[in-house]
């Protein structure tokens, strides 16, 4: 059976005054509460997990520190607040800065003012690229997420100059961790559909580590990626007869 999700406590989406006028003050300030604990312990983690000999911050340990304690979403609203606050500082990646105008701001001016990480920007970027992996992790593979292993996959397969398992009877290639970690059954269907290779077997090998794609020596590597074509009935639906407006959703239904 599957672990089940741990459930955190959400983060309260109204302002001071709209949860006065709700009644929920006492829910407002709880979340406040967790969204400053949330603040210092990005800060502790970063201090903790950095060693000043090697001058290397283990992003990996820091991250599962202080999600395990207060989940992604918090973690990443923090975060996300505390870079849009130093925007100026160069230290501060330009694709972390991107990233935090993506991530909503606190209902209120003043939460996000307490709810910044003390540490220096230079460690709190790295923290950012290891929360945004993380996150990334949990998300569901889209087709373009298979496509581009797929593609990477054949790259693999077209770069071996010679059989390359260890009896030298296959071709192999190495699937990528993060793919492993996000993809689903399903997934390694879709994955197998798009490579040309009737011997393609996706398995473990006793000899390395690693989840591999293996193809017969005797496969044609050259050939492309097998993409599906549209079906004529998705044609259909987004051609438009000449002289007529495309339909709205509602007129479709109406029909």
């Amino acid at each position: 059976m599957a672990p089940r999700k741990r459930k955190f406590p959400p983060i309260y989406e109204h302002s001071l005054q709209d949860a006065a006028g709700r009644g929920e003050l006492d829910q407002f300030y709880a979340s406040q509460e967790l969204n400053i604990e949330c603040a210092k312990a990005i800060t502790a983690a970063l201090s903790e997990h950095y060693n000043c000999s090697t001058y290397c911050l283990d992003t990996a340990a820091a991250s599962k520190e202080v999600v395990d304690k207060f989940g992604l979403d918090r973690t990443m609203r923090v975060l996300a607040n505390t870079v849009r606050h130093f925007d100026y500082d160069g230290r501060l990646s330009r694709a972390s800065k991107e990233w935090a105008h993506t991530i909503p701001a606190f209902p209120e001016e003043s939460m996000g003012r307490y709810c910044l990480v003390n540490s220096n920007p230079g460690l709190t970027n790295l923290f950012v690229g290891q929360v945004r992996h993380d996150h990334l992790l949990t998300q569901p593979l889209k087709a373009a997420d298979i496509r581009a292993e797929a593609e990477r996959i054949l790259r693999q397969f077209q770069a071996a100059p010679e059989p390359n398992n260890a009896d030298g009877t296959k071709f192999m290639a190495e699937l990528s961790p993060d793919y492993i970690a996000r993809a689903k059954s399903k997934d390694h269907v879709r994955l197998m559909a798009l490579l040309p290779f009737p011997s393609l077997t996706l398995s473990f090998t006793e000899h390395r580590k690693g989840f591999f794609a293996l193809i017969s020596r005797d496969e044609d590597r050259s050939q492309p990626l097998r993409l599906r074509k549209p079906s004529i009935r998705a044609q259909l639906a987004t051609e438009s007869v000449p002289g007529e407006k495309p339909a709205r959703p509602k007129d479709r239904e109406a029909r």
